[in-house]
């Protein structure tokens, strides 16, 4: 089974881990190149954040934030964009974008459409409890593994009735806040992970930082080290025979990790 790190690029002011560390253009060109050469297959860059208590910018701002990094960075490798909006996604596949990895899964009603249109690009449809950009409903009851599953395979299914074809489709379970606030949640979900292999789709699992990782004192930038282990924890228990990407801060720590425990 084959693994690939996606490295995570915010150039936003108020993303939950490095908000403001990378949202000037320099600086976030600068990091784009440090996670290529770090050893990411995959560098996903985000100009709008997504997490409980960010404000949705709007697919404006959202571009300036992103569009220059975009095309200073598409010769360095392969890029994906982390945005919920149609608009964004489509500018950011005329630059070159190979990847939309979209929190909201395609309900942007002209989402599916875009994909479509562009046959070479794929879509990551992660799960996330939101009931409409940037706000977030309580879980729904009963096994968390089986109410994303459900809710995955319905986005599958809306995808390729609107032309998106099977093989652009990535799926992503979601972790941390996107699934609840209670942390048992997440590691139900890793706990279940080959159910969502099961799906016949590659897999994205967001474990880097996230909150259900973090003890009473710990901070946020010390996960690191955390997040390989648990990552790679995963991977080992995995039975599917689908690709998996683990979407990270820290490329250089997961990379050390996976290949110290392998």
């Amino acid at each position: 089974m084959s693994v690939s790190f996606i490295g995570i690029l915010n150039c936003t002011p108020d993303s939950f881990s490095d908000g403001g560390l990378f949202n000037a253009h320099d600086l976030a060109v600068k990091q784009g190149r440090e996670l290529f050469k770090a050893g990411a297959d995959i560098v996903d860059i985000g100009g709008d954040a997504s997490g409980p208590g960010s404000n949705c910018v709007g697919p404006e701002i959202e571009w300036t934030r992103i569009s220059e990094v975009i095309s200073s960075l598409t010769q360095e490798g392969d890029l994906s964009v982390d945005t919920h909006s149609a608009s964004t996604a489509g500018k950011a596949v005329d630059l070159g974008v190979k990847i939309i990895n979209d929190v909201y899964a395609g309900r942007d009603p002209a989402m599916f459409e875009m994909i479509s249109s562009n046959p070479k690009v794929k879509i990551i449809l992660m799960y996330s409890c939101w009931q409409a950009p940037h706000k977030f409903m309580a879980r729904q009851p009963g096994s968390i593994a089986s109410v994303v599953k459900n809710f995955l395979s319905n986005r599958i299914e809306a995808a390729l009735s609107q032309g998106v074809a099977d093989n652009q489709i990535i799926v992503d379970p979601g972790m941390g806040a996107f699934l609840s606030s209670d942390r048992k949640d997440s590691w139900d979900v890793l706990d279940h992970l080959d159910e969502f292999g099961e799906l016949g789709y590659p897999l994205v699992v967001g474990i880097s930082r996230k909150s259900f990782l973090k003890s009473k004192n710990s901070n946020i930038f010390d996960l690191d080290l955390e997040s390989a282990k648990v990552a790679f924890a995963a991977w080992e228990k995995m039975l599917a025979r689908n690709p998996v990407f683990f979407r990270v801060h820290n490329v250089v720590m997961h990379k050390q990790i996976f290949a110290e425990l392998n």
